[in-house]
């Protein structure tokens, strides 16, 4: 094995002053640049998304349920270097006076909310303030389907349970207000050292207990690793607000295409280049039979001379794609309102990776059919093998299987190989037509045009390989902009001309005047 990559090296810098290895080698590198690029783009839009949308719970995660959370549960996680803060909900009477309505009471503790602000204002439609830190103990915040109920002003007194609270901001925003039966009832905001003068939590109270917990994705991977204690339940964004969930879903098939089409145009690219160089090795490996050379010897040197174009395309490839990477998050800066998180490097490894497959599949079949010519095309030219199934077979398993790898989704990846096969094939029909229709200029053009069209007809099947290719790559340029604008119209369908903006929950007949 030592021969063969010393013979590898040597053919290596052969080829490379003569520039015979240059084309495959710039396929590969804008392969796994573009891969690269798209791919570790992708993946921090992805994480910006998915950091924002725990704004929608004030936290990354949440741990929930109708018992106190363990103390060994949450020293676990804040081991884990997790910050966390609690929070009790329960509903209840609260009375002014003689006035009482039906109202859900939160108690939070310091440090509440841990993703996103509260904001409150001191009367109803005043300028609102981000509020620092969370009521006072013995002060309350009310908001304002409870402030408009008992008719509240700061200094108002509330009685909830046997404790009474002054009522101290008017609450307008609070990040993980959901959807729930609970969360749609007036809300009160007090402080959790006051929780327990209120008497409210008693056997059968339907009290729900949270822990919210935050941190970077590696702190929320190790909490994650943590045990559940049992009858409480682990959410993340996603499962808390259906809204968020599509949200996320939406935003991750979008990007899954960006990668694809970037790998559609990666995968033609180094196809068509390693088809030529294969093509070009039968002459070499032809001669190196008749020197004396084994086909073992030519076979070994032929794949580590392709494995170490791989890895020096490849590392080539993982630089300019970082800095594509960075021009291209930076060129977008002004149209994100929150920065993107600090860049990952495991998509430029899997990216690596990726075009080393991408070479192996549509390489190596070709270069091992190039080390089994016969020594006699020496001297005959046409005296080569029969075309193999073998190799397209591969490029096709190559192609699925990268689609695969890279999405996780066999639906996806179904209808974007099947898509890309039927494209393929319409596209080589119209270039097979469209080189029969020009078949006719050949006769009345200049010597020029005449040459040209010739060269084409020489070499149809040349031809039509790169003109199916040029067209599978233009197509998928296309895609991301047509899929983007379907996502948008999708979303744009779903609401009727004449949806409201602002809804009013629990208004009664009478109070419509």
């Amino acid at each position: 094995m030592l021969n063969a990559w010393r013979f590898a090296l040597r053919r290596f810098r052969r080829n490379w002053r003569n520039g015979e290895n240059v084309v495959l080698m710039l396929a590969l590198a804008i392969a796994v640049a573009a891969t690269g690029a798209v791919a570790l783009f992708s993946d921090r839009v992805e994480r910006a998304i998915a950091l924002q949308s725990g704004e929608a719970m004030g936290a990354d995660l949440l741990v929930t349920g109708r018992r106190e959370i363990p103390p060994d549960y949450l020293a676990a996680v804040q081991t884990a270097g997790a910050q966390t803060t609690l929070a009790v909900n329960l509903p209840t009477v609260v009375f002014k006076n003689e006035a009482s309505t039906l109202a859900a009471v939160k108690a939070v503790d310091t440090g509440y909310p841990l993703r996103g602000v509260l904001r409150t204002t001191h009367e109803p439609f005043a300028e609102e303030e981000t509020a620092r830190g969370i009521p006072a103990s013995g002060e309350a915040w009310a908001d304002l389907r409870l402030w408009t109920e008992l008719d509240l002003t700061v200094g108002d007194a509330l009685t909830v349970g046997a404790a009474t609270f002054k009522v101290a901001r008017l609450l307008t925003y609070e990040p993980d207000r959901g959807s729930g039966f609970v969360d749609l009832a007036p809300r009160l905001l007090i402080n959790a050292a006051d929780l327990a003068a209120t008497q409210l939590v008693q056997p059968g109270s339907r009290t729900e207990y949270r822990l919210l917990i935050a941190g970077d994705e590696y702190v929320i991977a190790a909490v994650r690793e943590i045990e559940v204690p049992h009858a409480l339940r682990r959410l993340g964004p996603d499962e808390t607000r259906g809204e968020i969930r599509e949200t996320l879903k939406r935003s991750g098939r979008f990007l899954d295409l960006a990668v694809l089409a970037a790998m559609l145009l990666a995968g033609s690219a180094v196809a068509l280049a390693a088809q030529r160089h294969g093509a070009r090795l039968r002459d070499e490996a032809a001669l190196m039979k008749c020197l004396g050379a084994r086909q073992g010897v030519i076979r070994n040197g032929l794949i580590a001379g392709l494995l170490l174009l791989g890895v020096i395309a490849g590392t080539t490839g993982i630089v300019i794609g970082a800095v594509a990477q960075w021009a291209l998050s930076a060129l977008l800066a002004g149209l994100m309102q929150n920065p993107l998180p600090a860049a990952s490097p495991w998509p430029l490894f899997g990216a690596f990776g990726l075009g080393l497959a991408m070479l192996l599949g549509f390489g190596l079949p070709p270069l091992l059919q190039a080390g089994r010519v016969p020594p006699i095309r020496v001297f005959q030219r046409d005296a080569t093998l029969p075309s193999s199934r073998w190799g397209l077979a591969a490029a096709l398993a190559t192609g699925a299987g990268l689609l695969m790898l890279q999405t996780g989704d066999l639906k996806l990846s179904a209808s974007v190989l099947g898509g890309a096969a039927v494209t393929l094939a319409l596209l080589a029909g119209l270039a097979l037509l469209l080189m029969r229709a020009l078949a006719p200029l050949r006769r009345n053009a200049t010597a020029a045009w005449r040459l040209g069209l010739g060269n084409l007809a020489r070499r149809q099947w040349g031809t039509v390989s790169l003109a199916s290719a040029l067209g599978l790559c233009l197509l998928s340029l296309l895609l991301l902009t047509v899929s983007r604008n379907d996502l948008l119209e999708a979303w744009r369908d779903k609401l009727k001309p004449d949806t409201p903006n602002v809804f009013l929950v629990g208004i009664q007949p009478a109070q419509l005047k």
